[in-house]
């Protein structure tokens, strides 16, 4: 029997992407990852290599951009690479601007396209955010950031949630015909 999932890969390292791993798997999306970034960018190891991000866009599934700020800035990863999680009780963090959450946007989108990217906050008690990204109420800050870089309405309404939607539909049809094809199935056995 043949087990499928939509599978949150952010903690998973490189080999989680390698051509074995993939065809273990009969889900469209088996690598859809959430609250990853460019490691090019930001040398932090949740942070995605350009492999991986080709890799999941391969198999059409989306890069959720994290806004915690030593993952998106090469400073506060150098910093909480000298400090390990001591770096979260640090009592000053220098400010981290909104752009850099954009250039991680616009790196994924150079190496996998504008149907490979979008928002995934982690919003859940970080306390380290970049300038003017404090909370859901600030997303229209990144809407501004994303105008003012060219993009079109179509493709910010993809940042912004329709590209996890597509995949979020495409995993529910997968999971419908995994059900018929199972029902069929026992009805033959």
């Amino acid at each position: 029997m043949e087990v499928d999932w939509l599978q949150d890969y952010c903690y998973k390292r490189p080999h989680a992407f390698s051509p074995q791993k993939k065809r273990c798997c009969r889900l469209a999306h088996w690598n859809s990852i959430k609250t990853s970034n460019a490691r090019s960018l930001a040398d932090h190891p949740r942070n995605m290599t350009n492999d991986m991000i080709h890799a999941m866009a391969a198999n059409n599934g989306v890069a959720m951009i994290n806004f915690i700020i030593s993952f998106i800035d090469q400073e506060q990863t150098e910093y909480w690479k000298l400090l390990g999680w001591h770096w979260f009780w640090h009592p000053s963090h220098p400010e981290t601007p909104l752009s850099l959450v954009v250039d991680h946007i616009d790196r994924v989108v150079q190496l996998a396209g504008i149907d490979h990217v979008g928002l995934g906050s982690d919003f859940d008690g970080m306390p380290f955010l970049p300038e003017e990204l404090k909370d859901v109420g600030d997303f229209p800050n990144i809407t501004v950031e994303l105008v003012r870089r060219g993009y079109s309405d179509e493709d910010i309404r993809k940042i912004l949630g329709g590209n996890v939607l597509r995949v979020l539909a495409d995993v529910e049809r997968v999971a419908t015909q995994i059900s018929k094809d199972t029902a069929l199935q026992t009805e033959a056995d």
